[in-house]
């Protein structure tokens, strides 16, 4: 991807105009994941003491609802379903975030996810979604 973005090599200095040309290309790129973890992205803060870039790393897991259950892995095929991301508030409780992912299952012994439960999803080095571990 060519983003116009300008070269340095060391020693060089870095104007206003060439810092102010990258941080607004950053901008202009998505970073923000499109849905819940599925990529770092860059939070930019600006106050009086400067402009700040600060990587956000995905979370490691997430709180999962599926309402027509998750299927479980047959052979060597994985099961599957579809679940929305829940967030949590000490204060509230768990709410739908209303984002809904495809969601696979690689457990056969304790089969798979039951309809209308919460359950724990993690995501893989290539952003799919796995079950990890499901409410009883």
């Amino acid at each position: 991807m060519r983003f116009g973005l300008p070269k340095f090599t060391k020693g060089d200095r870095v104007s206003a105009g060439k810092l102010n040309k990258i941080v607004e290309t950053i901008q202009r790129i998505a970073l923000q994941p499109q849905s819940p973890g599925a990529s770092a992205g860059l939070e930019i803060s600006q106050d009086a003491s400067g402009t700040r870039l600060r990587v956000m790393f995905p979370p490691a897991g997430f709180v999962m609802f599926t309402s027509g259950g998750i299927s479980a892995r047959a052979s060597g095929v994985a099961g599957s379903g579809t679940a929305t991301f829940q967030s949590f508030d000490p204060s509230n409780g768990i709410a739908d975030t209303g984002v809904s992912e495809t969601v696979y299952n690689w457990n056969s012994a304790s089969g798979g996810v039951g309809t209308s439960k919460y359950f724990w999803a993690s995501r893989d080095a290539n952003g799919y979604l796995w079950v990890v571990g499901a409410e009883c």
